[in-house]
């Protein structure tokens, strides 16, 4: 437990602390003297619906999430992956649970400042009228923009193909595009056309 590579600890039905891992101390920044102290002394901020979980758990469920917010006693917060899990006791009754925890808060900021970049972009297309399309060469799946199917009037979203786009070029322009994106993948180069 000791050396889990995950924030781990282990409680009573008091939940009070009877192991932890290293990592569990480090995560949440704890001395190493919380053995047989009490869960809520430490952390007085927690929740009253993680409380009900925790009771879940000794009552014998297993409870899991994949990202819930935390908002610690200074104001901070973090995003934890979380499961509770109870522990059997040798005469076969649930003497505890087991809390194992992840704190995904970096991947959690930069999946909503990717999110915040997309929509700023997404605007901004929208404002200047202009988008953009990607063609995946190995599959020719074509990916655009919101603003690209508002212009050509196209079902927005993955197309399974260019075809719907290439649809509304005329012939000319259709094979000098074909004929810029050939070059382009057969020689590893960017290309510039006005249609």
């Amino acid at each position: 437990i000791e050396h889990a590579p995950a924030a781990l600890a282990m409680f009573d039905h008091e939940m009070r602390y009877l192991a932890f891992s290293t990592r569990w101390l480090s995560d949440y920044e704890l001395e190493s003297d919380i053995l047989g102290r009490s869960h809520y002394d430490i952390f007085p901020e927690v929740p009253e619906r993680w409380k009900i979980i925790h009771r879940r758990g000794l009552s014998g469920e297993v409870v899991r999430s994949d990202e819930d917010r935390f908002e610690r006693e200074d104001g901070s917060v973090i995003w934890l992956r979380w499961e509770v899990r109870p522990w059997i006791a040798a005469d076969g009754s649930v003497g505890g649970i087991v809390i194992f925890s992840e704190d995904i808060t970096e991947s959690k900021q930069a999946e909503t400042e990717l999110r915040r970049q997309k929509d700023l972009l997404a605007h901004t297309g929208r404002l200047a009228q202009v988008g953009g399309w990607e063609i995946e060469v190995a599959t020719m799946r074509c990916i655009m923009t919101d603003e690209v199917a508002r212009i050509y009037d196209l079902e927005p979203g993955p197309q399974v193909t260019d075809a719907p786009l290439m649809a509304c070029l005329s012939e000319p322009d259709r094979s000098r595009l074909e004929q810029a994106q050939r070059e382009a993948i057969e020689h590893a180069r960017p290309y510039e056309l006005e249609l």
